[in-house]
């Protein structure tokens, strides 16, 4: 602002230069004020982004969660309907798929499989003497037998009650019966723990090998008509199926 008195036209002068100075200063405090603002604003939109950014991430991660959640359940679900809730070991439907992937496999390459089903000798007695927490101690503690008997690669199935089937890839009759004999006369050769009670648990096993002409059904109810035989002949034995062994009907 600017005092000056001088008259006339300069006086006017003096006057239009205020008026313009005020406008300025009026304009310039306009400017700050809406920098001010714009900053405000500008401070409350990164906070708000900030504040949207962290609840995206926070409802990406449980979502994540709830992904390997559902994952981990739908995991469970279907190990739960392969296994067998007492013993663990792959119940019977998982190992139709195991025995269909050695049936094509024998198809393409002729690579030979065996088959034992075996059967816990006089079982009944057991949970009628015991109870039925005893015969379920049996059960699981033949199969940690059974499966500390046989190898990395072959497989054993609970097939049923306190019957078993393993399969053995890559194995003949021969080989089968050898294999069979061995886990016969080892848990039978065991004594068990069942609470207070020390059993002695005998095994009878019927042995199969798959045949270019015969389903996988077919070989599976040979090595139970092998089973059997075995039980009927005085149990704690090893047969082979009737279409087994060249030149013999049956081994025990």
């Amino acid at each position: 602002s600017v005092e000056m008195y001088g008259g006339g036209e300069l006086d006017q002068l003096v006057e239009a230069f205020n008026a313009m100075s005020r406008q300025l200063a009026d304009s310039r405090e306009r400017a700050e004020r809406a920098q001010q603002l714009l900053q405000q604003a500008r401070d409350l939109l990164e906070l708000r982004v900030a504040e949207r950014t962290q609840d995206l991430m926070d409802v990406n991660e449980r979502l994540l969660h709830e992904v390997a959640e559902r994952a981990r359940a739908e995991e469970l679900l279907a190990q739960a309907a392969r296994s067998d809730p007492l013993t663990g070991l792959m119940n019977r439907r998982a190992m139709l798929e195991h025995l269909e992937y050695q049936a094509a496999r024998f198809q393409r390459n002729q690579v030979p499989f065996s088959l034992l089903l075996g059967d816990l000798d006089l079982f009944k007695s057991i949970n009628d003497t015991f109870g039925h927490d005893a015969g379920d101690q049996a059960l699981i503690q033949t199969t940690h037998f059974l499966v500390h008997g046989i190898r990395t690669q072959d497989l054993v199935a609970r097939w049923g009650g306190e019957e078993f089937l393993i399969l053995l890839p890559d194995t003949d009759l021969e080989g089968g019966l050898v294999v069979a004999e061995d886990l016969r006369e080892g848990l039978a050769a065991q004594a068990l723990r069942i609470g207070e009670e020390t059993l002695r648990l005998t095994l009878s096993l019927g042995v199969a090998h798959y045949r270019a002409d015969q389903t996988l059904n077919e070989c599976i109810k040979a090595a139970d008509a092998a089973l059997y035989r075995a039980k009927i002949q005085g149990r704690n034995r090893v047969v082979a199926a009737l279409h087994g062994l060249k030149g013999q009907a049956a081994a025990a």
